[in-house]
């Protein structure tokens, strides 16, 4: 399997506080890294190709798993922090249960109902709980899971709590608008509060623009940086004298982490991390398509003193989810390893959960199957794919023609299956794209051909801007010709609220 982004070269800027490299990732583009011209054999570099080993792509392994415990297939996602292991099952909307697992034997140590609930968190202050409501935050003793504190917030703020770790001291949610609110005239307010987890009390409030934080994190004492919702953009907001610096983006919410003073973001939907330094002398992107396949979405970053952690979900839904180490000093990833289910990490294990089957792996063993190529996009619009053969060019090729709004439908019926349900749909999407977008148009971002099965990654720009969510799609090779899966169709006409799926 074969899969490729155009690189670029990564943006830097002078040195300058970690929030302040922030802003510079997403606005300015100067040259290349120290590491990427040490390196040019493997590095990507836009306008000046690179070449590359010739060789066939690393096979990624499987991951080694030591089978360590049997639970009942309900309990789901897993979370981890320092020494300490949860899991959570969720029932209806107001009945959801978590418990710790003791991470030598596996066994459930404690348990609890917690209600309705919308999300949580792990810390070194134990759990942190928003409720549905998302007015009300609790945080759990991280043994008992009993609560240790509840915080009522004032009811104009709803909050978000970030799923990456570690989310250390100061402790800050997002405040951010909802549409259910808005339509209801329900004002709330937009920005990011500090939560003293410790205590149990709500501190200071710092205000932002649009429709508020999702991702709140603070790398020093001077700068909250912030995922601004609805936008998808940054902000850097100057704790000192309040000022606060907005930017562009990919188009994507960065959502946000912060591991020894540095900010780490992961931009899910095109398989983008980005790291900022106060260090170095400007900020990089990492694109962790490169060398493998397309991915449409990237777990919650987890970082440790072995590297950051994050899982690569494929999309191609017969394709395994890859796990990737990365190497927080050169920003490249280290190793590879396909496994499904969910990760976390307690002590010096990591850990996997599968369908009930809880297991146990060393994460020293990811070490296999690096990319050859490391590939650094500039900020804007995503690059378009380079094809490595005529058969990913094929694959390019039926794909913009599909999502063309100018191409009629007669020219791509084949691609379609020739079913006349998928053939209303793209006449529906057309016509709303015509509507809301005049000028819009495809560009494919990212190839993938296995067999008769292939993946690509594409948006949609108005004069080179990102003018909707990024998308994947997968297609199948029927009697030679390139078809269009069902279920890709229907996740962008559900996105549109066109009907028909």
């Amino acid at each position: 399997m074969t899969r490729h982004r155009a690189g670029a070269a990564p943006v830097t800027a002078p040195a300058v506080l970690v929030a302040m490299v922030l802003v510079a990732m997403v606005l300015v583009a100067c040259g290349s890294s120290p590491a990427a011209e040490a390196d040019a054999t493997t590095t990507t570099v836009a306008g000046d190709p690179v070449p590359v080993d010739v060789a066939a792509p690393p096979i990624i392994p499987d991951l080694e798993l030591t089978p360590l415990a049997t639970h009942d297939p309900a309990w789901g996602a897993m979370k981890g922090a320092a020494d300490r292991l949860y899991v959570e099952r969720e029932g209806s909307e107001d009945q959801y249960r978590i418990a710790r697992l003791d991470p030598e034997t596996g066994a459930i140590a404690a348990e609890r109902d917690l209600g309705g609930i919308a999300k949580w968190t792990p810390t070194d202050h134990g759990l942190v709980v928003v409720e549905v409501s998302q007015h009300v935050v609790r945080v759990l003793d991280p043994d008992t899971l009993e609560d240790r504190h509840r915080i009522e917030l004032p009811e104009d703020m709803r909050v978000f709590v970030a799923h990456d770790t570690p989310q250390g001291d100061p402790f800050w949610l997002g405040v951010r608008q909802y549409d259910v609110d808005q339509i209801a005239g329900i004002y709330t307010r937009m920005g990011a509060v500090q939560v003293d987890l410790e205590r149990g009390e709500v501190g200071r409030f710092v205000e932002l623009p649009t429709c508020g934080a999702s991702a709140v994190v603070q790398p020093d004492d001077g700068h909250l940086v912030a995922g601004l919702s609805c936008v998808h953009q940054f902000a850097v907001a100057d704790l000192v004298t309040g000022e606060v610096t907005t930017s562009g983006s990919f188009g994507v919410l960065p959502h946000l982490m912060t591991l020894d003073g540095v900010v780490w973001a992961r931009f899910k939907t095109l398989g983008y991390l980005a790291r900022m330094t106060s260090g170095s002398d400007g900020a990089e992107i990492l694109d962790l398509n490169a060398d493998g396949p397309t991915f449409e979405d990237v777990t919650p970053l987890i970082g440790r003193g072995d590297g950051v952690w994050t899982v690569g979900v494929t999309a191609d839904p017969e394709t395994d989810r890859v796990l990737h180490r990365i190497d927080p000093e050169t920003f490249t990833v280290t190793g590879r390893a396909h496994f499904n289910g969910s990760l976390a990490f307690a002590g010096d294990l990591g850990y996997t959960l599968l369908q009930g089957e809880l297991s146990t792996f060393e994460p020293a063993s990811v070490t296999e199957a690096p990319p050859r190529e490391v590939v650094r996009p500039e900020p804007g619009a995503p690059a378009a794919a380079t094809p490595d053969s005529d058969e990913e060019q094929e694959v390019i090729d039926v794909a913009m023609s599909l999502m063309d709004p100018a191409v009629d439908n007669d020219e791509v019926l084949p691609h379609l299956g020739g079913d006349e349900d998928l053939t209303a749909i793209r006449s529906a999407l057309v016509e709303l794209a015509d509507a809301a977008y005049p000028g819009v148009r495809p560009r494919v971002t990212a190839v993938s051909v296995d067999g008769d099965r292939a993946s690509v990654g594409y948006v949609f720009l108005v004069d080179d801007v990102v003018a909707f969510v990024p998308f994947t799609a997968v297609f199948e090779r029927r009697d030679g010709t390139w078809v269009i899966t069902r279920d890709s169709v229907c996740v962008i006409a559900q996105e549109a609220a066109v009907p028909g799926c």
